[in-house]
């Protein structure tokens, strides 16, 4: 596979890394993406913060059309899924990783002219892959 300025990929687990499709070949754009390595923030005592959880990524579209939705739906049949996905290093923030995860399809989404607007997948339980 070669890898271009942006390569978000994904593919089923089943697929694993030698499956991984990059959205611009799916016919997908690039998403915005908010990787972080953990899901929650606790408060301490002090004023401090610890970070808990499984690593995260959010890939955020503010629209797509309704054919690039129906390409990714192909991977989330249920609610949620295994797959693997490579985005942006949940650390470094400026490379890119390959990661297990699972894809949480979000409830609802606003629909018009064949268009979806403002469209978020979370991934999460995030695990590197070396």
């Amino acid at each position: 596979m070669t890898y271009g300025v942006y390569e978000y990929s994904i593919a089923t687990s089943a697929g694993g890394v030698g499956g991984l499709a990059l959205l611009s070949a799916l016919g997908v754009l690039f998403p915005a993406s908010d990787p972080v390595p953990y899901s929650v923030e606790l408060p301490l005592g002090d004023g401090g913060v610890r970070g808990l959880g499984w690593p995260t990524t959010r890939w955020h579209w503010g629209f797509m059309t309704a054919a690039q939705w129906n390409t990714l739906r192909t991977y989330c049949p249920g609610k949620s899924a295994d797959v693997v996905i490579r985005t942006y290093d949940v650390d470094d923030k400026q490379t890119w990783s390959n990661y297990s995860a699972k894809m949480i399809w979000p409830t609802g989404g606003v629909f018009t002219a064949a268009k979806v607007i403002d469209f978020t997948i979370l991934f999460q339980a995030l695990v590197l892959i070396p």
